[in-house]
Order: C-alpha cells, then structure tokens, then sequence
C-alpha cells in the first residue's frame, strides 16, 4: 500500500550535509524530515568509517560535534570515533524536532512545471511519497536534482575521469608508540616498497597512495588506501565493481603493512565501511558555478551561505598514479566562501542542494567536498529554506534583505 507525507521540508540524504540542513531548518520552526538509505544517519562519518575531518568552515553544528567526540592530533589530523557519532547524531536530530526515516531510497519525483510536488522513496513497506513545500537535495550524487531533470557535470573538465572509489578500513593489532601515521605517505622506504610490491603483483593496481591516520580506539589506525579507478558513482554497475575490487585490495594492503610499516607487524583488519566513498560525482549546473579561483583567491561573495572555508584541493588523480594535488588555496592562509547561487540548481524553483554535488568546476570541488565544509553547507541551506517557508518565499529567490538574515543566524550559531 502507498503511503504519503507531509512537510514543509523534506531532506533527501542522511550524511553530513543533510543532517545539518534539517537540524538548521527545523531550529526555526519548519517541519522536517530528515531521509536516508542507510540504517543509521552519518553518511560517509559513520557507515563510511572516515574518521578524519578534513579542512573546516564555520558551522556550530561542526564545532558542537567536534567538541563532543574529536580531537586533534601532534601532526594537525582532527580524528573522531565514527561509532561516537552514530548516537550523538540522532540526538542532535530529535531534540531538534526533526522526524528521520531510515531504509528509504529516492527514486522518483513528480513536478508540476518548474515546482517538485513529491519525492518517491522505495521501502520495505513499499512505496512512499513525500510532499513538501521545500526539498534539499544532500545526496551527495544529486539524485533528486537528477530525478528533477537539472544538468549537471561530471568529473574533469577535459575528459570527465573522476576521483578514485575507496573503502575505508579500521585496522587493529597496531603498536601505536612505534607506527607512523601522517608521514606515512611520505615515507621513502615505504612508497619504494610499494612499487615494488605493484610491480610484481603483490598489490594490484591502482593501490599507491599510503594514508594511514591516527585513531581514538586503543591499538588500531584507519587505513585510506583502497583505490578504484574509472567508476561513474551513479553507476550501479561500476559501483558493484568497485565494491568488489576494493575488499579484494583489503588483504594485499594487510600483507604490505605488516612485511613494510614499522608497527604494524602484527596488523589485521577489524572491521571495513559499508559501502565504497565517493569523492565525486555529479555535480548541479547552477544558478552559479564555483571554479578554482573562487577558491585559490579566496574570494568573499556577498550572498554567501557558507563562510571561512579552508582546505586544499584534494584531487586524488583519477589516473590511479600517486600524484595527489594537494596545493592549498589562498595562498595567504586566507579563506574563501561559497555563494548562494551555487546551491540553486537550473530549472527547479522549491529545490536547494547541499554536499558535495553543489554547482563547481573539478577542482573547487576537490576543496569543499570534504565533510567539515558540506556540514557548513547544510547549515546555510536548511536556515535559507526555513527562512523561505517562514516568509513564504521560494528558496530559489530569497531576497537580499532574507538572505542577510539567514547569515546573521548562521554567524549566530545554533545552541543544543
């Protein structure tokens, strides 16, 4: 039997970016549900056991989450527990107001003209269309923008390769007083070995890079080193693939740390993500385009939703070769924001989107896709949404006057 709800605001997406726009909007008096099609909220923080927080932007709920499970490590890493923020989360979401549901894929959606009227979610009770005034799209893939008809891009510019698929992986049995962590990439010894260990098959291409990162557990390291190359995200074909292929890598990165790593002699893995990472995929046409030198220069628009954000541009080469570009933008150590145009996609008149599937060029992208920045994000949009339902005005055209109090509530900071 078909079911049907009702919001003012409903959130596709259960990852960083979604959980702060239906917390940030829901502060404000909207009604809010929050979607997802995992088991549990957190996206790539939780069921994809990321436990590093790259780059940052101002965002309360960022600093309020930070402050409650992470801290920063001797090398600069802000690491956290993935399993710490599983509760944290739901709490954050209900004591805010916000009405979750677990299990449910977005697979359809239904416009009148240039308006969305309902979102189509498959569950295992069949199924369930929700209508709303308002929808964020914070799929991270843009899927609801996709179902919507909006254009978008992928990959580069020059020949649409995107960023390798990983599987994050918790290893245990580390002597944690002897192993490198942040240099470990930078270790000659160990980036010779491994191109010896590729060269005679012992690991399979594209493994290169090695990235192993301090944990909060006792005697473990989180290990960001599966790679899988040439996959279309929104593929369910290439994404299978990738699945399969990283698990397969899992077993030669064991043997190769424990025959190579100081401290990781007696290394085995504990425990993997549920699903491959994306780094990219879609991303929006909008009603502005991010590019490189928003971000290398820094530049402050003034109708930003996201203010003071920081980080490189963290292109992991879609060739599989370990030549990660990594220079930092603003060179001054400076930081850049992210305009409200951005998170308007072409064509849609009640949809916003939010995460990493924004309107940008490759490399903006590459900088804030990262989780600290699409919380911040999230925070900008679901304020701007709840602002619209308020003064019952579209998201797409809130006025100078609105989006300056959307900022000044953002600058505020959300109280839990």
């Amino acid at each position: 039997m078909n079911k049907v709800l009702n919001y003012d605001i409903c959130v596709i997406g259960g990852g960083p970016a979604g959980i702060t726009s239906a917390i940030s909007a829901s502060r404000l008096g909207a009604k809010v549900l929050l979607v997802d099609k995992d088991g549990v909220p957190g996206g790539m923080s939780t069921n994809g056991l990321l436990n590093v927080w790259c780059g940052n932007a101002q965002s309360s709920i960022f600093s309020y989450v930070f402050d409650k499970t992470s801290k920063k490590t001797a090398s600069g890493r802000k690491i956290f527990s993935p399993e710490s923020l599983k509760p944290l989360y739901i709490d954050m979401l209900t004591k805010k107001g916000v009405d979750i549901l677990l299990h449910s894929l977005a697979v359809g959606v239904e416009k009148s003209g240039d308006m969305i009227t309902s979102v189509s979610l498959a569950t295992k009770s069949g199924e369930i269309k929700v209508y709303a005034k308002t929808f964020i799209d914070a799929t991270g893939d843009g899927d609801v923008a996709y179902l919507s008809g909006v254009p978008f891009s992928m990959g580069r510019e020059e020949d649409g390769r995107t960023q390798p698929m990983t599987v994050e992986l918790m290893i245990g049995g580390v002597d944690t007083t002897r192993a490198e962590f942040a240099s470990a990439r930078h270790n000659p010894f160990l980036m010779e070995q491994m191109q010896k260990y590729l060269a005679d098959g012992r690991i399979s291409f594209p493994v290169g890079l090695i990235i192993l990162v301090e944990a909060l557990e006792p005697n473990t390291a989180y290990c960001n080193m599966t790679n899988v190359i040439d996959v279309d995200a929104t593929n369910v074909f290439d994404v299978t693939r990738a699945e399969i292929e990283a698990r397969r890598q899992i077993p030669q990165i064991i043997n190769f740390l424990r025959e190579n790593a100081v401290g990781y002699e007696n290394c085995y893995a504990i425990t993997s993500g549920v699903y491959a990472g994306a780094r990219e995929s879609r991303r929006i046409k909008g009603k502005y385009e991010m590019s490189y030198l928003d971000v290398q220069e820094g530049r402050k628009f003034s109708d930003w939703l996201v203010p003071m954000a920081d980080y490189c541009f963290g292109v992991h080469n879609p060739n599989g070769k370990v030549e990660n570009i990594s220079t930092k933008p603003v060179e001054k150590g400076g930081t850049y924001t992210i305009p409200y145009g951005a998170f308007i996609p072409e064509g849609v008149k009640n949809l916003l989107v939010a995460g990493r599937c924004i309107s940008g060029d490759h490399y903006a992208h590459s900088s804030y896709r990262v989780m600290p920045i699409c919380m911040a994000m999230g925070e900008g949009v679901g304020t701007a949404c709840a602002i619209g339902i308020k003064e019952n005005t579209l998201p797409t055209e809130l006025s100078p006057k609105q989006i300056k109090k959307a900022q000044d509530l953002i600058l505020q900071g959300i109280k839990f």
